[in-house]
């Protein structure tokens, strides 16, 4: 009988130990690939400065293709080949903020 072979979780007694390491690392990496999509959006403040313009469309390209050609390709991978123009960005961003008067 072939549902005679089946244990269940529950069945496990590591169940919760390792129910929690997975939940662990699942949070973990969901926290860092997050984090590396919200800098990647970051690069819409050089592609608004007209002396950066040209780079950042040339990095947004380099990404798309990066997605295409290899979607299981992580976002914190993709981040981390373009580090310097997210760095960039940010410093951007940073010196274009404006305060919204209450």
């Amino acid at each position: 009988d072939c549902l005679g072979n089946i244990t269940t979780i529950s069945d496990n007694d590591n169940n919760d130990d390792d129910m929690r390491l997975a939940l662990e690392q699942f949070s973990s990496e969901s926290a860092r690939e997050g984090w590396a999509i919200s800098d990647l959006n970051l690069l819409s403040h050089l592609l608004r400065n007209r002396f950066f313009r040209k780079h950042a469309l040339k990095v947004q390209v380099k990404i798309k293709q990066d997605l295409i050609e290899k979607p299981d390709m992580k976002y914190s991978d993709i981040l981390k080949e373009v580090k310097g123009t997210v760095r960039l960005s940010k410093l951007c961003a940073l010196l274009t903020r404006k305060r919204i008067p209450l």
